[in-house]
């Protein structure tokens, strides 16, 4: 469930802007983000939840608000996961180490090829535990329908000599929080379960679970499904107050459709 404590930071809070298009403050050891761009707070906080009913390592987001002299604004706040060691995104690592492997992996046609030079390459840097840590990574996007999982959203934390791989993060693009799709409804719900587009392999819907079971990937299902279903649930309604109640609403429908699918597989 989320925590029922809804973080706040105020604009002038002294801290460390980080990239992205959003507001964001590391302070005390937390960064803060503002959703100044639509909904994607409500996205990482659910994403996080359904990676950990499915048993998915995550970074934790819980709700949090950004105080904007008289305005309010929804955000997201999480740990800081560096651990005092450096971040890099794998893009920026491929780039540094091998500027040809970046352009083989990037024009590669097939997709099970580019995985496996991908999982090649990290493998060198931190075991043959990345190919299994990728394949849950990809399977979390199909499960929070994330199209936005390219090279620079994965990221890896040098330290003491040695590089280890991040948690799961970045669920922003997730559950259509910014898509043509404006309005949710029981006639273009399955529409918007099958017709996203992962990246970095450009597959779509069923083509990308194929894809990743293809691999080697397993999705296991809880027992008490309908149980964890409810959780969910009940983690989209925790945030009346931060979003418009219709948003949420049909997000529910969402919810329910895409793991009612999910279960077809």
């Amino acid at each position: 469930m989320t925590s029922s404590r809804r973080w706040q930071v105020a604009s002038y809070s002294r801290g460390t802007a980080s990239g992205g298009c959003q507001r964001k403050n590391l302070v005390d050891g937390r960064w803060y983000k503002a959703d100044t761009l639509g909904a994607e707070s409500f996205a990482e906080v659910l994403s996080y939840h359904v990676n950990q009913t499915f048993g998915f390592p995550s970074l934790r987001y819980e709700p949090g608000i950004w105080q904007m002299g008289r305005r309010t604004l929804p955000a997201v706040v999480s740990h800081d996961y560096s651990g005092g060691g450096n971040v890099l995104s794998v893009e920026t690592l491929i780039r540094k180490m091998s500027g040809q492997l970046w352009y083989s992996i990037l024009y590669e046609k097939s997709p099970a090829a580019k995985f496996e030079k991908l999982a090649e390459f990290l493998a060198s840097y931190v075991g043959e535990g990345i190919r299994q840590y990728l394949l849950d990574l990809f399977m979390t996007d199909f499960l929070n329908g994330n199209p936005d999982r390219h090279l620079s959203n994965i990221d890896m934390i040098y330290k003491d000599g040695f590089y280890k791989m991040a948690p799961f993060f970045d669920y922003g693009l997730s559950w259509y929080v910014q898509d043509d799709v404006d309005e949710i409804t029981s006639d273009n719900v399955m529409e918007a379960v099958e017709s996203i587009s992962f990246r970095p392999f450009n597959l779509q819907g069923k083509a990308f679970y194929q894809f990743l079971v293809s691999l080697g990937a397993v999705l296991k299902i809880p027992a008490d499904w309908e149980k964890e279903l409810e959780k969910l649930k009940m983690v989209i309604y925790s945030m009346d107050g931060l979003y418009d109640a219709d948003f949420l609403a049909s997000r529910v429908l969402l919810l329910e459709s895409r793991m009612a699918y999910i279960l077809k597989l």
